[in-house]
């Protein structure tokens, strides 16, 4: 290696670990171990502008290869990605501008993650339809059952104030008592309605009962408790005693006598069931129960909230309550969360 004196050194030379260098390789020529000469060979170090220029065709290959794999990742991307996402949005935006009351799919979605978020959306959208159906439903199902009490009292106080000289003291008295008896039931009506709204605010917390405690506690003097060790069950204490006293004063008031208890242990989970003697509830009527201001004893008071409350505050603590078919009276089962678990039970 020498050095070559004539060598410019660009910048692009300069990063070249031999540039200024030459390479000479001498090889001698021997005869009959005469030397007759020598072959003498050299060549200046190649440079970096040299070297792309010989790889010129494999450089543009690799780079056409490149441009090739990142087109098809953008194509990849954009059918699997971008274009889903974007349909997603569409229909969503539909949905929100009020176009349409459900949630468009369109074509299923290849990319697993993608087509989660389409599952979430949509299970919301959904959730997001009933509760505005319930909201709307419940909205005019309190107009009804306010109106008639209203139109009552406001009728009575007209006819009063116009006739009121020509009344009797007994037609007075008599149109007294039913404004009294119409503005009673509006109490129970908005006591029931502030219940309701409390029920519908709760939510699975940490709060443990004890559910025979509870049962209990139950002022009814119809309600018999089986014999049990403690078990608690993941519910506020509250929110199990109005649910078992709204099932036993709704028992007693459809002529039950006696109003059984008992709880088990299943799993993970504490079943409890409240069964009675009464007259049991009609085959038409069972679908219907849990049903808003749903009542078959309107003329003596009843407003038809109880078992909506009664599944709110059960469904807000993670559970569920149905009616199981029997042969006397009603049974109805409440399926808690164990105080030992966490979670909720799927509803």
């Amino acid at each position: 290696l020498r050095r070559a004196s004539s060598e410019s050194e660009t910048f692009l030379n300069a990063v070249a670990r031999g540039v200024g260098l030459t390479m000479i390789v001498a090889v001698p020529v021997v005869r009959d171990e005469r030397l007759l000469g020598l072959v003498v060979m050299s060549r200046p170090s190649p440079n970096i502008i040299d070297s792309l220029f010989e790889k010129r065709f494999l450089i543009v290959q690799g780079a056409a290869l490149f441009f090739a794999v990142a087109l098809a990742i953008s194509v990849v991307t954009l059918r699997t990605l971008v274009l889903p996402i974007k349909r997603l949005s569409v229909a969503a935006q539909r949905v929100s501008d009020g176009e349409t009351d459900r949630f468009e799919r369109g074509r299923p979605y290849r990319v697993r993650e993608v087509a989660g978020l389409a599952d979430s959306i949509e299970t919301m959208v959904e959730n997001l339809q009933q509760r505005t159906r319930y909201v709307r439903d419940l909205a005019y199902s309190i107009s009804h059952e306010f109106k008639t009490p209203i139109a009552a009292v406001l009728g009575a106080a007209e006819l009063m104030g116009d006739h009121g000289d020509e009344l009797t003291p007994e037609e007075v008295r008599h149109f007294a008592n039913n404004i009294a008896a119409d503005m009673a039931r509006l109490d129970r009506l908005t006591q029931r309605l502030l219940a309701l709204a409390q029920a519908e605010m709760a939510t699975v917390g940490d709060e443990t009962a004890d559910v025979f405690a509870a049962a209990r506690s139950v002022p009814s003097t119809a309600m018999q408790v089986a014999n049990g060790a403690e078990m608690r069950a993941r519910i506020a204490p509250q929110s199990l005693q109005a649910t078992l006293e709204i099932l036993a004063s709704n028992a007693v008031g459809y002529g039950a006598e006696h109003v059984h208890f008992r709880a088990a242990r299943s799993g993970d989970k504490v079943e409890l069931w409240v069964s009675d003697d009464g007259p049991g509830i009609a085959a038409g009527d069972r679908a219907r129960i849990f049903d808003p201001f749903f009542t078959t004893r309107r003329d003596s008071g009843g407003t038809g909230l109880g078992l909506t409350i009664c599944r709110a505050f059960v469904e807000g603590s993670g559970g569920s309550i149905e009616l199981l078919p029997s042969e006397r009276g009603a049974t109805f089962k409440v399926t808690l969360r164990h105080a030992e678990t966490s979670g909720s039970v799927p509803k």
